[in-house]
């Protein structure tokens, strides 16, 4: 029997010559013999296995697996101590660490003090610090594991790594090891020292051939075993090699300037990126034994099987010349630069997935033969990447849809149900504030099992807003809790259709559940009552079977799961049977209690693993994470955040992890080397085209900001190779709708709907285009319209014009919900709060009913400071009243029909059936003036008769009641006109950004002169310390008018609005 290797540049000749193996191969196996294939990842399994599907139409009889389980798992057999072979695996590694390290005789141990102190502090046990630190310590011993044996086998014996030196928290790591020894004896190196001692007489049981298929690292001791394993079976170990010749010796730039040689210069992409390869191959090329097939091109042996070898030194692209470069050890310019390698800056993770969704779609109009499938794009982190791919890829549905699956997430992340499951496990250290019990239900298997709706949410949301709900479940007189709003609601529904005060006036009602929505409300009391049933059960410790047996029972009375959450439910079972596996195989006593922190921890950490390789090559374009040893061969390879400090990724050391304390060994492996290693794979796994993306540019103040290393050293590579320039370097603006984003050119996008605002905002530039028309519906106002309606649009049309055309909001249009209650009265609130006790007072209600009622609300805060607040409020307002100001005046519901559109209001008239309105705010605005103008003009059509009086009164801060009025009489005839002219006007401003605010065009036709205007202009529009509604601070108005628009651009701005500044003043 004999070791073979297969070095070459190339993944797709390796499956060309395994192909031929498995079947040079099949005449000595048996026929239910199966195939045994070693690889780095399942995603590398995924690919393999179709590859070989596509050359014979079928995959079967393959068993793959990792190379640690596979020698562990054959050791084992070999050994004959499969029972215990999971003693040394990480997580039972932890419990029996934890149960160690918790025991009364290691805490009395004094030279374990260092340790002890992280998790007891003054004599009180923490038990999630010592679990974490359990599982950080196994973390380190694992490595310890895999690449220092001899360290363990010496603490074994009693002693010391390094006889000539104290090292560091060698003592407690000592007896920790001699005491797992203790319990299980069997260790991995011991497991595997009895496997090799007997693997001559059980060679007849293993299988005749093994193949290792694209691995690019293999632990010292685990590679030994294979070597030894292959005195006994063949072995082949199929593997890329980026360079054909011998380049194991070549140093780093840093390392070569030291030693005074040139190595560095032969290929410094090599030299710089490849020091995990390099050290593997070193070791492969040190056993004398092995037979060396090189398949680099050319190939052609015993096996029948040729590679072509035009592919192997083609050389006509910049990325093809560097691969061929990097497979001779040279650096010869073979290609001038060109586009197959591009290097993109951004602003943000957002702007690069909208970059690289543009950039993909001219991709496919270049090559029509690109399919989805044959584009790969990682990140170093998918989690910072998948919402805003899911938005731009995904939920884009015109033509320029781009079919893509995102892999490698976490089930925390992806999984609704588990998420929510998790976040239940918070319920003990929560305060059950009203968002997070609003985002309970919104979770689609919680709605199933209540009978909700997605449609109710938004009715509860507005019921708990009335009701002023917050936080805690409280009992019925904490005011702001639950149990406090429920029953204002449930009262509310109960008594009578207005606010009544009710228990001894200490509780207010609040009628906003009509009919069979008391439904939904019992669906939120039943709700509230098993999650505070839930974490009371939470909060006592128990042991594992009774956390499993609590998890299940809530599962069941919490959710309803239909098909598409069975998966995640299976998940979250899976997950506390490991549990309870886990802990009866490291011996945890059954009776040991675990506080929740543990088991919370455990169950989070475990579903913040991402799943590797879900959702990867499944026919579309295939987003991931960077993960090691699946540098698969695709046409279009793209890596974005490849930003300094984030790629290579750090890895944080463990402060007691004497691996870091001392000289790094051949054969160790790092986050960092192993993410410069898979760089310097992506680059010779793109075939046609590399791609590669950093945020270059701070968002907040346009910074620059540096690319990753590796990236740089690729720059300065291709500087230096190939007249590479800085100037060549994709710098992308800030914002998607920038003018230089649609001309012609290496930066245009093709999204209409960031098209269309630009078009709108900026037409001249646009009628210079040739880019078509936005193919989006045109925006039409609603038919059925309210005063209040119409108004917001004329106050601020830009907000109108992003609302309606680009669906895009920079503020809620309802106030959120709150978890706090009030600690102060906001100008909004008593802005409310003055305009009801206008109402009240019209209706002849006393002022303490009033304050009362106030009070009572919730809306402000329970302090000394409300009481005198409404006080102070409430005199002011006394003084319309005794200045007989406040005349007694009725609601009047109308209506008016103009064309398509019905137009209804609810205005205040006196006893002569005169518009009389009463304003709460310190003075008259330009959209006061233009509601009572719009009342004036329904009036009319609605009475069929001339309006020729209509006033509107304010409480100035003078205590003065100002006012304003109709200076000419509307008809019936002439309101009809005017109100369409509005209307018509208020559509167009839906679909077109103009400046036409109500308050800029006041400014311009009220302006005494020239001087007067352009200094009442910037009062509206310039932000001061007494302006704080000033437009430059709407992100609207900023948005279309970064630099602050001169009165003088907009003189015919009255000419909108004149028929209102001629008949209100």
């Amino acid at each position: 029997m004999a070791l073979y290797t297969y070095p070459s540049n190339k993944l797709e000749y390796l499956v060309e010559v395994f192909a031929k193996l498995l079947e040079f191969n099949q005449e000595r196996k048996a026929i239910f013999d199966q195939n045994n294939v070693l690889v780095g990842s399942r995603g590398m399994q995924h690919w393999l296995s179709m590859e070989l599907a596509s050359k014979s139409s079928i995959t079967m009889n393959f068993n793959f697996d990792m190379i640690n389980s596979f020698i562990v798992n054959t050791c084992s057999k070999i050994a004959k101590i499969e029972e215990t072979k999971k003693a040394y695996t990480k997580e039972i590694l932890t419990w029996r660490i934890y149960a160690i390290i918790s025991s009364k005789e290691f805490i009395a141990d004094s030279d374990n003090s260092s340790l002890n102190d992280y998790w007891i502090s003054d004599g009180e046990i923490n038990q999630l610090k010592c679990y974490q630190l359990s599982n950080k310590i196994s973390e380190i011993f694992s490595k310890y594991i895999k690449f220092r044996p001899d360290w363990l086998e010496k603490w074994q014996l009693g002693e010391s790594i390094d006889k000539t030196q104290t090292v560091d928290d060698e003592s407690w790591q000592m007896k920790l090891w001699q005491k797992l020894v203790a319990q299980e004896s069997s260790t991995p190196m011991e497991v595997q020292a009895k496997a090799l001692e007997k693997l001559g007489a059980y060679a007849t049981n293993l299988p005749k051939d093994l193949y290792i298929f694209g691995i690019n690292a293999i632990s010292p001791q685990n590679l030994n075993f294979i070597f030894e394993l292959s005195e006994y079976i063949n072995i082949h170990i199929l593997y890329i090699d980026p360079c054909s010749q011998y380049w194991y010796d070549i140093c780093k730039d840093k390392v070569s300037v030291w030693l005074g040689n040139d190595d560095f210069e032969l290929q410094p992409l090599l030299a710089n990126l490849g020091q995990q390869g390099k050290e593997f191959f070193s070791q492969i090329l040190e056993n004398d034994t092995k037979h060396e097939v090189t398949v680099y091109g050319d190939f052609k042996s015993s096996l029948e099987v040729t590679v072509n070898s035009e592919e192997s030194i083609s050389t006509d692209s910049m990325l093809s010349s560097i691969q061929q470069n990097l497979l001779e050890l040279n650096t010869k310019k073979m290609h001038d630069k060109d586009s197959s390698i591009s290097i993109h800056s951004c602003h943000s993770p957002m702007r690069e997935v909208q970059v690289l969704h543009d950039r993909l779609l001219d991709m496919f109009a270049t090559d029509p033969d690109l399919k989805p499938k044959e584009i790969l794009v990682m990140c170093p982190n998918i989690e910072d990447y998948a919402p805003y791919i899911s938005s731009i890829f995904t939920k884009n549905y015109d033509e320029n849809r781009i079919p893509c699956s995102i892999a490698d997430r976490t089930l925390k992340d992806s999984e609704p149900l588990i998420s929510s499951f998790i976040d239940l496990l918070q319920l003990p250290d929560s305060s059950f504030e009203v968002t997070k019990i609003l985002e309970f239900l919104s979770v689609p298997a919680i709605q199933r099992k209540f009978v909700i709706e997605n449609s109710d949410i938004e009715t509860i949301e507005y019921w708990l807003r009335e009701a002023c709900v917050h936080r805690n479940l409280g009992n019925t007189n904490k005011t702001y809790s639950w149990q406090w709003g429920l029953n204002r609601l449930l009262l509310g529904f109960c008594i009578s259709d207005k606010h009544e005060i009710v228990n001894d006036n200490t509780l207010m009602t609040v009628p906003s559940i009509k009919g069979k929505e008391i439904a939904e409300l019992g669906a939120v009391y039943e709700l509230l009552e098993l999650l505070n049933d839930f974490a009371e059960d939470l909060k006592e410790p128990r042991t594992v079977e009774q956390w499993q047996e609590l998890f299940v029972k809530n599962i069941k009375l919490l959710f309803e799961v239909s098909d598409d959450d069975s998966k995640a439910k299976r998940y979250i079972e899976n997950a506390i049977v490991k549990l309870v596996e886990s802990t009866k195989q490291a011996g945890v006593t059954a009776n040991q209690k675990l506080d929740l922190t543990i088991v919370r921890y455990y169950l989070s950490t475990l579903f913040s693993e991402p799943e590797i390789n879900n959702h990867f090559l499944t026919g579309k374009v295939t987003f991931c994470s960077m993960t090691p040893m699946r540098s698969i061969p695709f046409k279009v390879v793209a890596m974005l955040g490849l930003n300094s400090g984030q790629f290579p990724r750090q890895e944080n050391s463990i402060n007691f992890d004497i691996m870091a304390q001392k000289s790094r060994q051949k054969g160790d492996t790092t986050t960092k080397d192993n993410d410069r290693y898979l760089f310097l794979e992506s680059i010779i796994s793109a075939r046609q085209s590399l791609y590669l993306s950093y945020i270059g540019n701070s968002v907040k103040n346009n910074a620059e900001q540096q690319a990753s290393l590796v990236l740089k050293e690729l720059i300065n590579y291709m500087q230096k190779n190939y007249g590479f320039e800085e100037k060549d370097i994709y710098h992308y603006p800030l914002h998607p709708f920038s003018e230089k984003c649609y001309k012609k050119g290496d930066y245009q996008s093709y999204d209409k709907n960031w098209l269309k605002l630009l078009k709108k905002k900026n037409i001249d530039f646009y009628n210079q285009q040739s880019i078509g028309e936005s193919t989006q519906h045109r925006a039409t106002l609603d038919k059925n319209l309210t005063i209040r309606e119409i108004v917001k649009i004329f106050d601020d049309p830009l907000k109108a014009f992003c609302s309606s055309s680009l669906h895009l909001y920079f503020s809620q249009t309802e106030d959120e919900l709150s978890d706090s209650e009030p600690f102060d009265v906001n100008n909004l609130v008593k802005h409310q709060f003055k305009g009801d006790t206008v109402s009240a007072l019209l209706d002849n209600q006393s002022l303490e009913d009033i304050k009362l009622r106030t009070q009572l609300s919730g809306v402000m805060p329970q302090s000394p400071l409300t009481e005198s607040t409404i006080i102070e409020e409430t005199e002011k307002l006394q003084r319309m009243v005794d200045n007989n100001l406040l005349v007694e005046c009725t609601k009047k519901p109308i209506v008016a029909t103009v064309g398509e559109y019905h137009l209804s209001a609810n205005i205040s008239v006196d006893k002569e059936d005169n518009i009389k309105v009463y304003g709460v705010s310190k003075g008259a605005k330009p959209k006061d003036r233009l509601s009572l103008y719009l009342s004036v003009l329904i009036k009319a059509i609605n009475d069929r008769k001339a309006i020729e009086k209509a006033e509107m009164y304010f409480n100035s801060e003078k205590q003065s009641s100002v006012l304003i009025s109709l200076k000419q009489k509307i008809s019936p005839e002439q309101a009809e006109k005017e109100l369409l002219t509005y209307l018509k006007l208020a559509e167009q401003l839906l679909n077109t950004p103009k400046l036409s605010h109500l308050k800029l065009a006041d400014v311009v036709y009220n302006a005494k002169d020239e001087n007067n205007k352009s200094k009442e202009w910037k009062k509206v529009v310039e932000a001061s310390e007494h302006n704080f509604d000033s437009l430059e601070e709407n992100p609207y108005f900023a948005m279309f008018y970064p630099d602050n628009p001169s009165c003088n651009e907009f003189d015919s701005l009255d000419d909108l609005y004149s028929g209102l500044f001629e008949a209100v003043e």
